[in-house]
């Protein structure tokens, strides 16, 4: 009977090595051509919501404005040029110059974390701060018909 446990004890320690090995693994942080693309979502409240587009060439744009059932929405988008924009490992950093004129000097940066991109943007005059998560636009529209869709399969049921 003891014979027989050994290969199930080798087996075992193995198993057990290589999960081992496999619990110390680090992510990799993104590269600078994984972020690129669309980054939508609000801030912490849900008053204001964030458009990021990061272009390959490091530049790109970012807009804010409220949602249209608050009387801020009025005051329209602000509008920012991503004069450059870069990665350090799951940091985040844009120059920002605004471009409409109801936007005031501001910088962000954030942190990439799994599949989204926490991003702080700070009003450099007036000392404002937006907290904001934002998800990748197209991994966004993809999730929301894939549930959608999901949804609608129960309810013809």
């Amino acid at each position: 009977m003891r014979r027989n446990l050994y290969p199930l004890v080798i087996v075992l320690t193995i198993m057990a090595v290589n999960c081992s090995a496999q619990a110390h693994k680090r992510a990799t942080p993104p590269t600078a051509d994984q972020v690129v693309g669309t980054w939508v979502g609000f801030d912490g409240a849900g008053s204001e919501f964030i458009r990021l587009e990061l272009q390959g060439n490091s530049s790109g744009y970012l807009a804010i404005i409220a949602p249209p059932d608050f009387i801020t929405h009025d005051y329209g988008a602000q509008v920012y040029k991503i004069a450059e924009w870069s990665v350090n490992g799951w940091q985040i950093t844009c120059d920002l110059s605004p471009s409409s004129s109801n936007a005031e000097p501001a910088q962000a940066k954030g942190e990439i974390v799994v599949s989204s991109l926490r991003l702080d943007i700070l009003g450099i005059k007036r000392r404002w701060k937006i907290d904001s998560v934002l998800f990748s636009e197209s991994q966004l529209e993809r999730s929301n018909k894939e549930t959608k869709d999901a949804i609608l399969a129960f309810q013809k049921k």
